[in-house]
């Protein structure tokens, strides 16, 4: 039985089928064939069109033998970030195989949107691969089969403009009754977050006690009040990570620094490569403008999201309040270990950076500044992607070799993100059906607390599905 009060709230029938119930979507084996085909010729391309950049590494003399551990932690390390890009690539163009969640989130991502943001991607990917394609040339003496092996790899500065472009589609001219509810929604995934945190920091016993409770959650007539209830309430005191506001708004303004930084040395490059590739200023300028428009969203997000990581897990050190993530605690020795790999990797990725830096800036103050300021960016960028990859091997290894307990807490883990991610990824419209399917108190609670009345919801509710209903038709028969 449903406490939804609305008939057709597809974010309830998500949760009901896809959460509680743990329905497997399986995907047909053409799709998952050509999916997996497609990550797999990525992969490898991602791996051979690094091989350009070796000679750069082995150009820094003055480092002896040690710029042949250079040359491979470079590749390695921007393997591992074109790897991650083109992984990502795939799964957001395919899109989920869940009808249900596709449904939630068409009117946030149309068809022609996702089709001007492919192309888009596309011409200024190539266009600034195109530099860096001539930077491979230079550094080859001038062999020109190395720009053709590294032109296939341009997943990086594809992928955040595909991102960029999408952002773009999606900011939406809220008027101010639909802001009050897209503040509702943004409470609702903290008070997620902050229960999915609270889970992570149980104990053992404690985490399979919940995993307990969850299942005889779904044995009940009115299983998806229940499952609110648990998900939904205040479980944790949040005095100490307001406490941490700050630092994380200084980290942010350190991952910003790096970003402009990074960005500037690949303008300068651009710049320089564009004039003596098309022998005329304009080109320089282009050069520069595409590049850093390709390359921007992504790099600013990894440098902001990866140095403020790096702020919390030093402020939970110095002040004792480090609490282990599920990998560390399922699997301890197996992620250490991969995360020391990572780490390593990450911080051998800067030799090209010094290099190019040294070959393209004349003045030494600012060389010397941009050579180590830009190598920590470069770290900061790979760290990101290492990490990410990383954690997916530890959960692969959990999920096919741990025991029953522990998949059953991965499963829960997982429950808590698609959760945020649907709530997240929703239209206004269905934010606002599924608000009505709250249990009472925590709905009465939300809607004081935005200063939305019931009768509010239930008018917009019906006045934005008429005209839906009166849409549809003119979609299908123009």
């Amino acid at each position: 039985m449903s406490i939804c009060q609305t008939r057709n709230s597809l974010i309830e029938g998500y949760i009901n089928n896809t959460i509680i119930e743990e329905q497997d979507v399986q995907e047909s084996k053409i799709r998952l064939i050509a999916k997996n085909s497609l990550k797999f010729i990525g992969i490898l391309s991602a791996g051979m069109s690094k091989i350009p950049f070796v000679p750069i590494n082995l150009q820094l003399q003055e480092m002896g033998d040690f710029r042949f551990v250079l040359a491979g932690g470079n590749t390695l390390g921007f393997w591992a970030l074109e790897s991650w890009s083109i992984t990502h690539i795939v799964d957001d163009i395919f899109g989920s195989a869940n009808e249900k969640e596709n449904l939630l989130t068409k009117d946030q991502i149309k068809s022609i949107h996702k089709i001007i943001s492919i192309f888009s991607a596309i011409v200024l990917s190539v266009a600034s691969q195109a530099v860096i394609a001539y930077l491979a040339y230079e550094y080859n003496d001038k062999n020109i089969i190395m720009p053709v092996m590294m032109f296939p790899a341009l997943y990086f500065p594809f992928y955040s403009t595909y991102l960029s472009v999408n952002k773009i589609f999606q900011i939406k001219s809220f008027s101010s009754f639909e802001k009050k509810l897209d503040s509702l929604r943004q409470k609702l995934i903290a008070s997620i977050k902050n229960n999915h945190n609270y889970f992570i920091e149980k104990s053992k016993e404690k985490k399979i006690d919940y995993v307990n409770r969850f299942h005889v959650i779904k044995k009940q007539e009115d299983r998806l009040n229940y499952f609110l209830l648990d998900i939904l309430k205040e479980n944790r005191n949040i005095e100490a990570e307001t406490q941490q506001a700050i630092g994380m708004k200084i980290a942010s303004l350190i991952g910003a620094f790096l970003t402009i930084n990074q960005l500037a040395l690949l303008g300068i490059i651009a710049y320089v490569g564009g004039i003596q590739s098309t022998s005329s200023q304009i080109g320089g300028i282009v050069a520069l403008l595409v590049t850093i428009s390709s390359n921007l969203y992504l790099t600013g997000l990894s440098h902001i999201r990866t140095v403020k990581r790096i702020f919390k897990g030093i402020y939970d050190f110095t002040f004792c309040q480090h609490k282990a993530s599920l990998p560390e605690q399922l699997s301890p020795k197996f992620n250490l270990s991969l995360k020391l790999i990572g780490v390593v990797i990450s911080l051998l990725a800067w030799g090209p950076t010094v290099q190019i830096a040294g070959d393209y800036i004349d003045n030494y103050s600012y060389k010397l500044y941009n050579q180590i300021v830009v190598s920590i960016g470069v770290t900061i960028m790979i760290l990101m992607a290492n990490l990410d990859i990383l954690d997916t091997f530890v959960n692969m290894k959990i999920l096919a070799r741990g025991s029953m307990h522990e998949k059953d807490v991965m499963k829960v883990n997982d429950n808590f993100i698609k959760f945020m991610e649907i709530i997240n990824k929703s239209s206004i419209l269905e934010i606002a059906k599924f608000i009505k399917c709250l249990p009472a108190d925590i709905l009465d609670s939300l809607l004081n607390d935005h200063k939305i009345s019931k009768k509010e919801l239930d008018e917009y509710i019906l006045s934005r599905s008429l005209k839906k209903q009166e849409s549809a038709p003119l979609l299908i028969n123009p």
